[in-house]
């Protein structure tokens, strides 16, 4: 049977473990994965709307089925060793590391909360100037969530911490599990912090969905799940460097290129602009039976690296001028892992998306602009 998108990123989170996971965990994983449905018009819709979450979702379930077998006693003793870490079970290359992979800890609980029934635990934190983690995981007391019903808890981070910088941008990799739902957040901060300081979250409703209930919408629990932990910063200087016009491509009147990159001990920041006719965003707009999108590839020479998050903003060049004439610019933000200390040069290539709009129309496709393709050197002074 061949394997979707998810079940190959699966795969691929079990290859970048930092200690190889034993062959009969592999062999039970891989035998689940091949019982799973492989609906084709499913993963026509709706695989690649899931691209920017999928790396932390596929290891949510990668997560989920390790938690699951700990209930037979067989097979607890081979994958315990790997439960006292969610940062090394879900976390990409910018958070798995010896110091939270050490043989025989347990699990950390640096803040524990109870309200309405539902336990909020916060287990590991992490930060270096530019990213800051935490890993958590959600029970219900004396209770077994279904695999349909996903929870979502509401984090808001305190206002004090948000005024030293309004353009956080945050993530949330969380999945849900047998026995509850265990993640991760990450904020990314522009301004910088101060070395030690107390993180202040506000938690103040759970979003519960069930996906096998006739009841539409999401049921929104309200209560107090309010938590605070120190936070001290690890890691050596954010590196920064702004790129000039060599970082630009242009082809058909489109124009692409890197504006900007910083480089921490967790995470590479890269902030991307285009120019682009307006004539083509109302063709897109348009188009009877295809619509398209922008995702990117990040090479590190030539290894892939995850993106975490992203963010755009886009606006009229100049509204003065008649329509004809007018440009689209965008503006991007991607966090992706750390560039490895030993990469020299970084590749960003944009791909571009293509969306059927009826089943009958076609399959989905990809096609890399390598026309757009941008080198950049990496640069840590």
């Amino acid at each position: 049977m061949k394997r979707s998108v998810l079940d190959e990123r699966i795969k691929g989170n079990m290859h970048k473990s930092l200690r190889p996971i034993p062959d009969e965990v592999r062999r039970r994983i891989d035998e689940t994965l091949d019982e799973l449905p492989h609906d084709r018009a499913h993963r026509r819709r709706d695989g690649v709307r899931m691209g920017k979450v999928v790396a932390g979702f596929a290891a949510c379930v990668l997560l989920a089925l390790s938690i699951t077998v700990l209930s037979k006693s067989t097979f607890a003793d081979t994958i315990k060793p790997w439960v006292h870490s969610i940062f090394s079970w879900m976390g990409d290359g910018g958070l798995v590391s010896d110091k939270n992979d050490s043989e025989g800890t347990m699990l950390p609980v640096l803040a524990q909360i109870e309200d309405k029934g539902y336990i909020l635990k916060i287990h590991e934190t992490s930060f270096d100037g530019m990213r800051l983690s935490f890993s958590y995981s959600l029970e219900k007391k004396e209770s077994v969530w279904s695999k349909d019903v996903h929870v979502i808890p509401d984090f808001k981070l305190d206002a004090a911490i948000k005024q030293l910088d309004p353009a956080v941008l945050k993530s949330d990799s969380g999945g849900v599990l047998n026995q509850g739902k265990a993640g991760i957040v990450n904020y990314f901060f522009q301004a910088k912090l101060p070395q030690k300081f107390k993180l202040q979250v506000h938690v103040p409703v759970l979003g519960v969905v069930d996906t096998n209930s006739d009841t539409a919408g999401q049921q929104m629990v309200l209560g107090n799940w309010d938590f605070a932990v120190d936070i001290q910063q690890t890691g050596g200087d954010i590196a920064s460097d702004i790129l000039q016009e060599s970082a630009a491509r242009e082809y058909q009147q489109v124009r692409f290129g890197v504006v900007q990159s910083r480089f921490s001990d967790t995470a590479s920041e890269w902030k991307l602009h285009w120019e682009t006719p307006w004539s083509l965003i109302e063709a897109n707009r348009k188009a009877e039976k295809t619509s398209y999108g922008i995702r990117y590839l990040i090479k590190a020479d030539g290894k892939p690296l995850n993106i975490v998050t992203s963010m755009n903003s886009s606006r009229i060049k100049d509204r003065k001028l008649p329509e004809n004439q007018w440009s689209q610019l965008e503006d991007v933000c991607l966090y992706s892992e750390p560039v490895p200390t030993e990469a020299e040069k970084v590749m960003i290539v944009p791909v571009l998306m293509k969306f059927p709009v009826h089943p009958e129309d076609g399959d989905y496709a990809e096609q890399e602009l390598d026309q757009l393709a941008v080198e950049i050197p990496v640069n840590r002074k």
